[in-house]
């Protein structure tokens, strides 16, 4: 019995040190129908103080660029590659020695798409390398996004999902979830 509650600590211990190990990185996904009839998908990101995510443009020798892999389908084209949406900041990064383009406090990344259906399911994985000075962590965010568009009518129509709708692979620091489990933690801790 002693055992059994010894193990729940050290779990709980080790998921609350790998939480807040992990930055938070909170991204949306939200699609506008241009007045061409493209669609362009921005992936907005909320980045935690002391963090940085690098930009999308390759760097020979470089960090690792945010790219987009989109489920393939019938239902669109893919224009041009995922591109930065805002004006990235730039520094020597001595952990590469070449220049490269960041992100802090929030980041953007833009990618369009030509719509060959109506209405459609676009799915995909954006990927991007976030750091801190110290240590880098690589990660993933799995998105889905419902698309309505009129082939005939390019009205602008928009639909937003948040992280916390979409499926997300990036750790992230809730601090709801973070305080809920210290108290977990705590009242494990008190009862054994």
């Amino acid at each position: 019995m002693r055992r059994k509650h010894f193990s729940t600590i050290v779990l709980l211990l080790a998921s609350t040190i790998f939480a807040l190990a992990n930055p938070q990185i909170n991204v949306s996904t939200q699609t506008k129908t241009l007045e061409d009839g493209n669609v362009q998908i921005t992936f907005a990101m909320e980045i935690e103080p002391g963090w940085y995510v690098y930009g999308a443009t390759p760097v020979k020798g470089g960090p690792m660029p945010a790219t987009l892999e989109l489920d393939e389908s019938a239902d669109f084209k893919v224009i041009g590659t995922l591109v930065n949406g805002e004006e990235p900041h730039f520094k020597i990064d001595p952990g590469f020695n070449t220049e490269v383009e960041y992100f802090e406090e929030r980041a953007a990344f833009i990618q369009i798409i030509k719509p060959l259906k109506e209405n459609f399911k676009i799915e995909g994985l954006l990927s991007f390398q976030s750091c801190d000075g110290q240590e880098c962590i690589l990660n993933d965010y799995e998105f889905s996004e419902r698309i309505r568009t009129s082939l005939l009518n390019t009205t602008a129509q928009v639909s937003e999902t948040t992280a916390d709708e979409a499926e997300s692979s990036i750790p992230h620091k809730d601090s709801q979830n973070e305080d809920s489990s210290i108290w977990n933690f705590l009242l494990v801790a008190i009862l054994a």
